[in-house]
């Protein structure tokens, strides 16, 4: 059983699971906003907040830690330098998952993801 665990398994091994919200998040972060399905949204969401979290440190030990996931340089200077000044005041949300339509082939449920960083 499950219980009390805090990931959505997304029916893939870890491995290809962290990949793929590695790519959605670095896409996220390239675009501003993604559309993808509601379940993997769902993931995403906490993956990067966390994510922007850790880039909030500043420090070096923070930089190589968000690297870890982020492996496109200009993607975490992105990050540094125009997201966190924006989200400094803030403790979190710092993503969105808006339900969509659902998808024309296999009728998945679509979400957008979105950055809020007005400022």
């Amino acid at each position: 059983m499950r219980h009390r665990k805090g990931n959505k398994k997304l029916g893939r091994p870890t491995d290809q699971r962290i990949a793929l919200l590695r790519t959605q998040a670095a896409q996220l972060f390239k675009h501003g906003k993604i559309m993808t399905t509601e379940t993997k949204a769902k993931a995403l969401v906490p993956f990067a907040d966390k994510l922007i979290n850790k880039a909030k440190g500043g420090d070096v030990h923070s930089l190589r830690q968000l690297r870890r996931y982020i492996t496109d340089r200009d993607i975490i200077s992105h990050i540094v330098k125009e997201i966190v000044p924006k989200v400094a005041d803030r403790d979190g949300g710092y993503c969105t998952a808006i339900k969509g339509y659902r998808r024309q082939g296999d009728g998945a449920m679509m979400a957008l993801v979105r950055l809020n960083i007005q400022k």
